[in-house]
């Protein structure tokens, strides 16, 4: 699944090379500059207006979109927009799910850097919701966290320690396609690892984590 994300073309990235990686860096004229530039949220927010009217997307709606049409809005209001994220990430059984998943990712792709902080937490609720049985959700969840690891990678192999001890559970997880997701997610990382040297496989468990994806065929 990773390798068929692939990275769309948006004006906003003129923005971000402004920013040198970081909203927070952006000096007050380049931010003015973009004022009226689109957001990868906003636009995910509209469309999703159009295409999917459920009751549960519209209270999420009716909690971000004034908060969100411009970059340094949503740079403003982000804390804001991804507690409300989560919140209803949480809510049982909602029907806004396919939404709420895509959106987190445009919120990725906007603040880039700036979203790490609330990685981990993103995680633990996305993975949460691999126990269900809708093949729909999965795949939702799926992909969802396909680009998380494309967008974000450079970052969590950096802190490649804490993102293992995440995927512990998911690796040795009950359910086949759960574990199967988890090895190709976390190979994909050591690849990005190995390719730019920032990690030494300097434990037992990372050696053999490693050497059992090399002979399944997974690396």
């Amino acid at each position: 699944m990773l390798s068929q994300v692939n990275d769309s073309q948006h004006t906003l990235r003129k923005a971000h090379t402004a920013r040198s990686g970081s909203s927070l860096q952006c000096p007050v004229n380049e931010l003015y500059y973009f004022q009226d530039v689109e957001t990868y949220f906003s636009e995910g927010v509209q469309k999703w207006r159009e295409m999917h009217c459920t009751a549960h997307y519209d209270i999420f709606l009716s909690e971000v979109s004034g908060l969100v049409h411009t970059f340094p809005q949503l740079v403003y209001h982000q804390d804001t927009i991804v507690q409300s994220l989560q919140n209803h990430l949480l809510v049982p059984n909602s029907t806004a799910l396919e939404p709420l998943l895509d959106l987190v990712v445009q919120l990725v792709r906007d603040l880039q850097k700036d979203f790490y902080p609330h990685f981990h937490r993103f995680f633990f609720i996305t993975t949460g919701l691999l126990d269900a049985r809708d093949p729909d959700q999965l795949e939702w969840v799926f992909t969802c966290l396909s680009y998380l690891f494309k967008f974000l990678w450079r970052l969590l192999i950096k802190d490649i320690h804490s993102v293992y001890s995440m995927y512990s559970p998911l690796l040795e997880h009950k359910k086949e396609h759960i574990r199967h997701f988890a090895a190709e997610s976390f190979s994909f990382l050591m690849r990005k690892v190995l390719l730019f040297d920032c990690f030494m496989l300097s434990s037992s468990c990372f050696g053999m984590l490693f050497i059992g994806f090399i002979s399944s065929g997974t690396l």
